[in-house]
């Protein structure tokens, strides 16, 4: 769900649906771009279980954008091309000091692994997204 203020947050918007895929969708955040659209990032799971025994089970990150300061959004979430088994994020995009926007995702490379981050880049407002790096230990992250 998504509200507004107009007035510096002293009043806000009924509630209104920004998401609402058939899973369970988490964790949404907002980031302001350059242009002054709005990226929301969140994750979608549809359930427990190990998504390398049930791939349909894979948590994924999906991007929204408001061209319009949120008064209307995409309808489809975009997915990072994450070479993770099963990806979420908990936090914002970021907006770096060149425009270009960063987007750190978690989770699981390979069964029985701990989970990873992995690190995407886009440079054209999110319309596109690279993969930067995958950052690994020999610990639960």
């Amino acid at each position: 769900m998504i509200m507004r203020s107009t007035d510096n947050g002293r009043s806000w918007s009924k509630p209104r649906t920004l998401v609402d895929t058939p899973w369970d969708d988490r964790h949404p955040n907002l980031a302001e771009l350059p242009d002054g659209s709005i990226l929301a990032t969140f994750f979608t799971t549809p359930g427990q279980g190990n998504p390398f025994v049930y791939p349909e089970r894979a948590r994924h990150t999906g991007l929204l954008r408001s061209t319009d300061g949120g008064q209307s959004w995409e309808k489809e979430p975009r997915r990072l091309p994450s070479p993770l088994a099963s990806d979420g994020t908990d936090g914002p995009a970021i907006v770096l000091a060149d425009g270009s926007i960063m987007v750190v995702v978690y989770g699981p490379l390979t069964d029985g692994d701990p989970d990873r981050l992995a690190v995407f880049r886009s440079t054209d407002l999110g319309e596109s997204w690279s993969l930067l790096s995958i950052i690994k230990t020999d610990h639960h992250l």
